[in-house]
C-alpha cells in the first residue's frame, strides 16, 4: 500500500494486488479506505471504482456504495450485478461465514462483523445484535456504520431509554446515514413528537430517495401534524403515496428477477420502467441496455422501451430527476429537529 500512495495511486493493478493481499491476511475495512484514497486520488480509475462498490456492498454500506454505483453508470461501465445492488431497496447481507473468516486472520478488527448484526435483526434477534455491535465498538468506536445499526437495534428492540447514551457517544459523519435519521424519527414518533419526526423522516429520504421505510414513516407522520406549519399540499402527499408504490414494486420487482437467475428480459424491462417513473432515467437506461443482452422474450420490447426513456435524457439530465416529483421538492427542513439531534 505504501507503494501505491507514494507513486500517487496511479497503477491500477498494483492497487488491486495490495488490495489482495490485505483482505488475505484479514484487512477488508483498511482495504476499503484505502481504496477510497485511490480514487480520490486518481477518479477516472473505474476498475478502482468497481472494487470499491462491490466491498462496500458486501459490507451493507450503501452510503459509501452507492456514489461509485452512479460514477459506473454514468460513466457506462455496468453490468447485471452493478445495476441489480444499486437498485436494492432493501438489506441483503451476505453469509457471514465468509466475512467471520476475514475476523479470524485479523481478530483486532471486528468490523466485517457488521453483516452478522445485520442477520441476527433481520431474524428479530435484536438483544445478539446489540451484544455485536458494541463488542464492535469496544475496539472500534468510530465505525459509523456500527453506531448507526445500535440506534436502529435499540429502536427496534423497544430500548428507548438506552438511545440517549447511545446519542451521546455517537461521532464521525453519522448526519450523513440515512439510519441515524430514521432513528430519530422513531425515536421522535414514540415521544408523540411529530414535528421533529416528520423532520427527521424527510431528512432521511434526502440521503437516500430509495429507502422505502422512511418515506413511510414521513406519510404517517404528516397525517399527524397539528402543531407545526409543514404547508404539505394534498399533490404532495399523493406524490409520496405514489412513490411509496413504486419502491414497493421495485423490491418486488428485483426479487423476482433474482430468483430467475437474473435473465429475465421481462423483468428487467419492468424495473427500468419503475426506475424511470421514479425519475432514474439514466438507472432505468442502463436496465435496458442490459436487458438487451438477456435471453430474447417475444413479449418484451426491449428497444421501443429503451427508445422512449432516451427521448426523456439529455447530457445534462440529473441522475436524480425532480421536475414532475413533488414529493422530492418537499423543503421540512424549517420543521424542529428532535431535541436529541442537539446532544452531539
Amino acid at each position: 500500500m505504501a507503494a501505491c500512495r507514494a507513486e500517487a495511486f496511479e497503477n491500477e493493478t498494483r492497487i488491486q494486488q495490495s488490495v489482495v493481499a490485505a483482505i488475505f491476511v484479514g484487512r477488508l475495512l483498511d482495504a476499503i479506505d484505502f481504496l477510497t484514497a485511490a480514487v480520490t486520488a486518481q477518479p477516472e480509475q473505474l476498475q478502482t471504482r468497481r472494487l470499491i462498490f462491490d466491498l462496500s456492498m458486501g459490507m451493507e454500506n450503501r452510503t459509501l456504495a452507492e456514489p461509485h454505483g452512479r460514477y459506473l453508470v454514468l460513466n457506462r461501465r455496468f453490468d447485471v450485478e452493478l445495476l441489480t445492488s444499486l437498485c436494492n431497496t432493501g438489506r441483503n447481507p451476505p453469509e457471514p461465514d465468509s466475512l467471520a473468516k476475514i475476523v479470524a486472520r485479523n481478530p483486532n478488527d471486528k468490523r466485517p462483523l457488521i453483516p452478522q448484526a445485520m442477520i441476527a435483526m433481520e431474524q428479530g434477534l435484536y438483544a445478539d445484535a446489540i451484544v455485536k455491535l458494541e463488542e464492535i465498538l469496544d475496539s472500534h468506536p468510530k465505525s459509523v456504520q456500527s453506531q448507526i445499526l445500535l440506534g436502529e437495534a435499540m429502536v427496534a428492540a423497544g430500548k428507548f431509554d438506552s438511545l440517549d447514551s447511545w446519542a451521546d457517544r455517537l461521532q464521525g459523519a453519522y448526519k450523513d446515514e440515512v439510519g441515524y435519521w430514521q432513528t430519530l424519527g422513531d425515536w421522535a414518533s414514540h415521544q408523540n413528537d411529530h414535528c421533529g419526526a416528520a423532520r427527521s423522516y424527510w431528512e432521511a429520504t434526502q440521503r437516500d430517495s430509495y429507502v422505502v421505510d422512511a418515506w413511510v414513516g414521513l406519510r404517517t407522520e404528516l397525517n399527524q401534524l397539528q402543531d407545526c406549519d409543514a404547508n404539505v399540499t394534498p399533490e404532495t402527499l399523493e406524490s409520496i403515496d405514489r412513490c411509496i408504490e413504486r419502491l414497493k414494486r421495485l423490491r418486488q420487482a428485483r426479487h423476482r428477477f433474482v430468483r430467475s437467475r437474473s435473465i429475465s428480459r421481462a423483468t428487467a424491462v419492468e424495473i427500468a420502467l419503475i426506475l424511470s417513473d421514479l425519475g432514474r432515467l439514466w438507472e432505468a437506461e442502463a436496465w435496458l441496455t442490459v436487458a438487451l443482452t438477456l435471453p430474447e422474450d417475444p413479449s418484451t420490447d426491449v428497444t421501443a422501451a429503451r427508445e422512449a426513456v432516451v427521448s426523456k435524457m439529455s447530457k445534462q439530465t440529473p441522475w436524480q430527476v425532480q421536475q414532475g416529483h413533488p414529493e422530492l421538492q418537499l423543503d421540512l427542513s424549517h420543521l424542529a429537529l428532535p431535541a436529541v439531534a442537539h446532544r452531539n
